[in-house]
Order: C-alpha cells, then sequence, then structure tokens
C-alpha cells in the first residue's frame, strides 16, 4: 500500500461518493470551499496495486487555538483494516511536521462502539476537548419508503403542522444564485439574534455555494406565506444522501409552521433526486438532556422519523507541547458553554 496526491476529481469523486456512508465533509467540493477560505489541503489516496483502497482529505487550519490538520469525517477506507488507517496516519503525521501544526484531528465515521474506541486509542490519540462536532450525533431517515409510509412514520404533531401548513397557503420553492444566498443570510441574521448564536460569516455561505453549487451538490429552499419569506434550508446532496445544511427561520407567523412544510418539501424533493437517505445533520443533543441548547431543534429534527446515528467524539494526536494549550482552551470554553 502506498499514498499519492490524487489530483483528478474523477478519481476522487469515484471512490468518495460511493462510499458508505455518504459524507460531504470527504467531497472534492468541500476541498474547493476549504481552498477558497484561505486554508491548505492535502488529497491523499491510498492505493494498493493501482486501485484506489481509501481517501483521506486533511485541512491545515491556522485557528487562533492552535495550527492543526483536520481530517473531517475521514479517512474514508475499510475500517476493518486498521493498517490501512495506520499508512494514512504515517503520511498525515509526516505532513503535519512538515507544516508545523500541533495536532492532528480526525473525526472519522466509526459508530461509537467499544472495538471502535479501542482501536483509535491504540494509535495514541485521545479525546479532543471539544463539544460535538460534525453532526457526531445525527438522525438519518431512510427514503425507500413511499411518501405515505414517512407520513406515518412521522409524530403525528409534525404530520399536522405541514397539512396546517399547505391548507393555510405555505409554498416552499427552489432558488439559486446571489440573491437566493443574500436572502437566506438575511433570514439567517434574524435568526441568530432572537436565538444569541455565534454565527458564521457570510462568506462562509458563499464560498460553500462556489464550491457545491457548479457540481450540482447544493440548493437552497425557501417557504413563502402572504408574500413574505418565512424560513430557508441549504440542502446538499452527495452520493445517495441529502444533507440539512444549514437552515434559518423567522417567528412572523407562529401559528403557521414554515419549517416543518419546508423539510417535508426537501425530503421529497432529495427522493425525486434519487436519494436514499436524508441525513439531519447536527444539532442533535445527546440522550434525553432536555436542558441541552439544542433541544428545541432536536424535538423538530425527530418528529419526521430517522434513526439516530452515534459516531465517535473527534480524536486528536498531538505533535507538540503548544497542544496542551489548545486543550486548556478548549476545555475552557466547553465548560464555559456548559457542554
Amino acid at each position: 500500500m502506498e499514498i499519492k496526491e490524487i489530483k483528478d476529481i474523477n478519481i476522487w469523486e469515484q471512490f468518495a461518493s460511493n462510499y458508505k456512508p455518504n459524507t460531504f465533509l470527504q467531497s472534492w467540493g468541500w476541498g474547493e470551499y476549504q481552498k477558497l477560505s484561505g486554508n491548505k489541503i492535502f488529497r491523499l489516496g491510498l492505493f494498493d496495486n493501482g486501485q484506489v483502497i481509501g481517501v483521506c482529505l486533511a485541512t491545515k487550519i491556522k485557528a487562533r487555538k492552535g495550527p492543526l490538520l483536520y481530517c473531517q469525517h475521514g479517512p474514508l477506507m475499510d475500517w476493518k483494516e486498521p493498517r490501512q488507517f495506520e499508512v494514512f496516519l504515517d503520511e498525515l503525521y509526516n505532513i503535519g511536521k512538515n507544516e508545523g501544526v500541533w495536532f492532528i484531528r480526525v473525526t472519522p465515521l466509526m459508530e461509537d462502539l467499544p472495538h471502535n474506541l479501542t482501536l483509535i486509542k491504540s494509535l495514541a490519540f485521545n479525546k479532543a476537548p471539544v463539544h460535538n462536532i460534525d453532526a457526531q450525533i445525527t438522525l438519518v431517515l431512510d427514503l425507500s419508503f413511499d411518501e405515505e409510509i414517512l407520513l406515518q412514520n412521522m409524530r403525528k404533531s409534525t404530520r399536522y403542522e405541514i397539512r396546517k401548513a399547505k391548507k393555510a397557503g405555505v409554498t416552499v420553492f427552489r432558488k439559486q444564485g446571489k440573491d437566493a444566498l443574500k436572502q437566506f443570510y438575511d433570514l439567517y441574521v434574524v435568526m441568530q439574534k432572537r436565538q444569541r448564536f455565534i454565527p458564521y460569516p457570510y462568506e462562509r455561505f458563499e464560498n460553500e455555494c462556489k464550491a457545491f453549487v457548479p457540481l450540482r451538490q447544493q440548493e437552497i429552499f425557501f417557504t413563502e406565506y402572504k408574500g413574505e419569506v418565512l424560513s430557508t434550508a441549504i440542502i446538499n446532496f452527495y452520493g445517495q444522501t441529502a444533507f440539512y445544511n444549514h437552515g434559518a427561520a423567522i417567528l412572523k407567523h407562529p401559528k403557521v409552521s414554515s419549517s416543518h412544510i419546508l423539510l417535508w418539501e426537501t425530503i421529497k424533493y432529495s427522493r425525486i433526486r434519487g436519494c436514499r437517505f436524508y441525513n439531519f445533520w447536527g444539532g442533535i443533543a445527546p440522550e434525553e438532556n432536555k436542558k441541552h441548547h439544542w433541544w428545541g431543534i432536536t424535538v423538530f429534527k425527530r418528529g419526521f422519523g430517522g434513526k439516530q446515528v452515534n459516531y465517535i467524539h473527534a480524536q486528536d494526536f498531538h505533535l507538540s507541547r503548544g497542544y496542551y494549550l489548545t486543550y486548556l482552551i478548549e476545555t475552557f470554553n466547553r465548560k464555559r458553554r456548559g457542554l
């Protein structure tokens, strides 16, 4: 087995888009997004007898808390063959040393099971001091059932809100371009001020749009009621999965739940596109913690059904003593937020 840089989008996507479970955080488009954001990326391919058997998109991030090499949802490989990960780790170690980063962080798509944790720890990784990142806990809805079955599997109140919004005249439409992105961000800012969370800058959404739209892997949806736009969602499509990537809503007409019908229409559209799964992405509170600040969005998403999937927590491999400063900063920030 050997590691080679992959420069051909077709070679990369042939493997990454067919890997199960799907993740756009290891897609070619996500690499383009990282470059647009000013980060240096490494597209690594694991080859055996000339065949690609694994890929790993790693990003060098110059964070204020310390520089790191970040591999989100990767590497994509056969986790039943630990030697493959060891080969990737050797390469990541060399890159990390050459780039002067303090640590390597991975959030692999491995379910939170004892034998998976044992494997990661055997390679000198430690649990990262951050809260859940990269949709560590998510809900995945199987779209292979027909619409009536999907509706039946929802919470009764969710079905009611969808039908109520439809009867009231709420419509859902898709829109692309700068105007659509600005319209999305305007609603996002209103929601941010109401909920008082730390917002993403406009450039974040703009760069995602530039990276994914040309590849036909992202669309923006809106709801309209009595001439006003009430809610919006950015949906990513990769492989056989649709991802509820970003969302926003205003409370102009609280008696009409535009968010329920918006999500339902994106689910229906995903089926039309041929998607087999709908990933509700992050924002899922662990267990039944009603005091968690994600509890409201968790209740909303769970109303649509789906299976909860828990992936192992982010893991760090430190390369420098500077990592201990990062550890202290991230631990302090997590505890300050009560997480």
